[in-house]
């Protein structure tokens, strides 16, 4: 007859076997999730590089939560992809020439996330150069992105603005 000892020590080894194969059965498809984020990101990255962000915006969810970090101009949340979009893009488009185009540098995916390094630039309507790096933090659900942390030098797009947009009476 087993002790109680002996029936819990073969129940822990059990459930640790089966943690292990759980944990070893879920590595596979944890894979191949980051090898789909990474390459529909990279997808995506690429065709804004050649001009058209089309294709990355429409993976952008509607309702994807943006948050743009620190102090500066663009700094906030937005709760819309037309929130987002009016308030950033919008506005840029009045004080440059044309878009900024995305170089990559580097991107790193775990899971669902992605991270995207990555150094953009154009020329200003005054026709200076406005170059600065990024680092956008996706989060996506399936092929949507539902949520983005935009990190970049605020100082630099403050300049741009202050030398470029109209103020009223001017």
């Amino acid at each position: 007859m087993k002790t109680t000892s002996t029936m819990n020590a073969a129940a822990i080894g059990l459930v640790l076997t089966l943690a292990g194969c759980s944990v070893a059965s879920r590595a596979p498809a944890h894979e191949a999730q980051a090898q789909s984020t990474r390459a529909l990101v990279q997808e995506l990255f690429d065709a804004y590089a050649q001009g058209d962000s089309r294709p990355f915006f429409d993976h952008v969810a509607d309702d994807v939560h943006w948050t743009i970090a620190g102090t500066n101009m663009l700094s906030g949340e937005y709760h819309s992809k037309k929130a987002f979009l009016d308030a950033t893009y919008g506005r840029l488009s009045r004080v440059l020439k044309g878009p900024v185009r995305p170089t990559v540098q580097r991107i790193v995916v775990e899971g669902n996330d992605a991270v995207v390094q990555w150094r953009g630039a154009s020329t200003s309507v005054q026709g200076q150069p406005y170059d600065n790096e990024y680092v956008w933090v996706l989060h996506l659900e399936g092929a949507r992105i539902v949520e983005v942390t935009a990190y970049f030098d605020g100082g630099r797009l403050d300049a741009l603005f202050r030398a470029t947009e109209r103020r009223p009476g001017e």
